[in-house]
């Protein structure tokens, strides 16, 4: 009953245990698990993480905290941190993996704002500093327009001025 999608595979990568959430993800019930692989509920898609599972199972190694993109059916974008560890016994032989996902994708959004309002305001201390040394119009005006079009990647940029009355925006630059 956590957020977190969690499984135990055995050593042959069949699923022993799922939690709801992660049976919730998948959209099959938890009990269709058991006793299956990835390639017997997902298809032949699903070949390529077995044969990730195995590579970490040979290895004896774990996979900590690996940011993972994925493009759902629906065509939204979700962020996914996930954990791979092998399950050994006393002796250290390998008997099955351990994996949770967690979905980050609030958090990596998030992300994706505060770098595109870091870059806004770098772009805003560019314009300040590139044009704080001159008191011509004209020239703060020329030099503001390429600064952000040249930050930003655009192909066009404009500086519109309101006229006089405050009615019309006339295109100054």
């Amino acid at each position: 009953n956590i957020p977190e999608q969690v499984y135990i595979k055995d050593s042959r990568g069949k699923y022993l245990r799922v939690s709801k959430s992660y049976a919730n993800a998948a959209g099959i019930p938890a009990q269709l698990f058991l006793d299956r692989t990835e390639v017997d509920i997902k298809g032949e898609d699903a070949a390529q993480i077995m044969q990730d599972e195995e590579e970490l199972l040979l290895a004896h190694k774990s996979e900590i905290g690996r940011l993972i993109q994925v493009t759902q059916a629906d065509g939204t974008e979700m962020w996914t941190l996930n954990s791979r560890i092998p399950l050994t016994d006393s002796e250290g032989e390998i008997y099955g993996l351990f994996g949770i996902t967690q979905d980050v994708t609030e958090l990596k959004m998030t992300e994706q704002l505060a770098q595109r309002r870091a870059d806004q305001l770098k772009t805003a201390a560019a314009v300040a500093r590139d044009t704080a040394g001159t008191l011509e119009m004209e020239e703060l005006l020329r030099n503001s327009v390429n600064v952000i079009r040249d930050r930003y990647g655009f192909y066009h940029a404009g500086i519109f001025l309101l006229d006089p009355s405050g009615e019309y925006a006339l295109l100054k630059e």
